[in-house]
């Protein structure tokens, strides 16, 4: 009997399925089955699963007649025979040993599931560079470790937001008929999944490991869809539909942060893949208007939309949004190109200088490294952290150094703050004058640039 199964849903992938499967077949945790699901690939991809599975008798090879992300992973769910279950999309790749460490933590403390960290990455100019994230906020690395009941952390929301780091219970999936949306396609249809399982879970864990290698550097991603924000009201609508049938108590909890993560996912994709592009038509007028009535309705039903609102879109903003929705169309396109502009002229002032340092061996210094890389700079020395745990060690594959050390070899090298919060910045900029470095020489880094836009953001030309 296998201990975890794992499913991958697979379309067109015979550019990566290779590296994927080596890198499952291969676990440490030999009880495992892997789940296939193929739905109708023209490009070689069945055959190269076929090799794996004539050779190795845990692959199995179902087949969907839909091209569907979430009909996929229904399928796997349905025909797994193991008390665990994990996904892994097929452009992906894991360590060998995730499996075995997870299955571990997850039958010792009895979980619904367990998630660990995961690293983004992509192929720079013959480089392959990861970038390490955290489930987590970075201020609450207190709860790794710890069995914590997500009712306890709504705000995980809108930090959790794979499902692919994890393995979950699927006695767990079944007892609360957690399902995946099935819309045609591959976007967004996780974000169902996730905001069920934070709902229903009364015991999960987060450990600070990373396992899971995110590829973001395909272009056939199903993040690049210029249909995304369509995906995006189709999810709500069915969220909307799962909150309708739980506890009262827990809709009041976390309704109001879904209109919230909805909403934002929402406009970021009307701007990247439509307004920036000059892309809107009137095709897209009834999907629009539908999630338009549907955000209308909650702000207006809901007092605590509101206040969970209030610190991330003024008032009028959402005003905008419900009453003239031309003009805040203009004024997201309008945003989209100033933060283009800002980051495109943040990278040609950075290549202008002889040597550039980033202060904050984290994910924001990496985000910024990343998208800096993407634009061509090679001046880059490497990181510089207070943290000494990091010293002598390397962070996205540059070496990190102490602040001091770092600022007697290079004084006159350009120093990146990455760190966020204005006073957390400004005592940084006063320790580097009094290490010597010329304050001319020091700037905060460009905020727009994050873990979820450094391979995305439009690059310098």
């Amino acid at each position: 009997m296998p201990k975890v199964s794992i499913i991958i849903p697979c379309l067109n992938s015979a550019g990566y399925i290779r590296e994927t499967m080596e890198s499952v077949v291969n676990q440490t945790l030999r009880e495992i089955e892997i789940i296939a699901v193929d739905a109708g690939s023209t490009d070689g991809t069945p055959g190269i699963l076929q090799e794996y599975a004539q050779k190795d008798n845990r692959v199995k090879m179902p087949r969907s007649d839909k091209k569907s992300m979430g009909y996929q992973y229904n399928l796997g769910i349905d025909a797994a025979k193991s008390e665990y279950i994990g996904f892994l999309e097929s452009d992906d790749c894991i360590d060998l040993n995730m499996y075995e460490t997870l299955h571990s933590c997850i039958k010792t403390h009895d979980a619904d599931y367990v998630k660990s960290d995961f690293d983004m990455f992509a192929d720079l100019q013959g480089e392959r560079l990861f970038l390490r994230c955290s489930p987590l906020p970075e201020q609450r690395t207190d709860l790794y470790g710890r069995v914590i009941a997500p009712k306890d952390y709504p705000k995980l929301l809108f930090r959790d937001v794979f499902i692919w780091n994890a393995i979950y219970s699927k006695n767990f999936i079944a007892k609360n008929n957690i399902r995946f949306n099935e819309t045609p396609g591959a976007a967004f249809q996780d974000a169902g999944f996730i905001l069920q399982s934070l709902v229903s879970a009364e015991k999960i864990i987060y450990i600070d490991r990373s396992f899971y290698r995110y590829r973001k550097d395909n272009t056939d991603s199903s993040f690049m869809n210029k249909n995304s924000f369509k995906f995006i009201m189709d999810e709500f609508v069915f969220i909307r539909r799962f909150l309708s049938r739980i506890a009262s108590e827990k809709v009041d909890l976390f309704e109001p942060l879904l209109y919230r993560r909805l909403y934002g996912l929402f406009c970021y994709n009307l701007k990247m893949n439509y307004l920036m592009n000059e892309a809107y038509n009137e095709k897209l007028s009834e999907s629009v208007s539908k999630f338009r009535e549907l955000i209308k309705e909650g702000y207006e039903r809901l007092g605590t939309v509101k206040r969970s609102w209030s610190d991330l879109w003024p008032p009028q903003t959402l005003d905008l949004f419900i009453d003239n929705f031309e003009a805040f169309c203009s004024m997201l396109r309008r945003n989209g190109i100033n933060e283009t502009d800002t980051c495109m002229e943040f990278a040609r002032f950075l290549s202008r200088q002889s040597n550039v340092v980033l202060f904050g061996a984290n994910e924001t210094g990496g985000s910024v490294y990343l998208y800096l890389r993407r634009n061509g700079l090679k001046n880059i020395i490497g990181f510089c952290d207070n943290d000494e745990k990091l010293w002598n060690t390397a962070y996205v594959n540059r070496n990190v150094f102490a602040p001091e050390e770092i600022a007697e070899k290079h004084p006159d090298a350009f120093y990146v703050v990455c760190v966020g919060g204005i006073y957390a910045a400004y005592d940084i900029k006063n320790q580097l004058m009094n290490y010597g470095v010329n304050i001319e020489n020091i700037c905060n880094y460009n905020n727009v640039i994050n873990i979820h836009t450094a391979f995305v953001t439009p690059t310098i030309h």
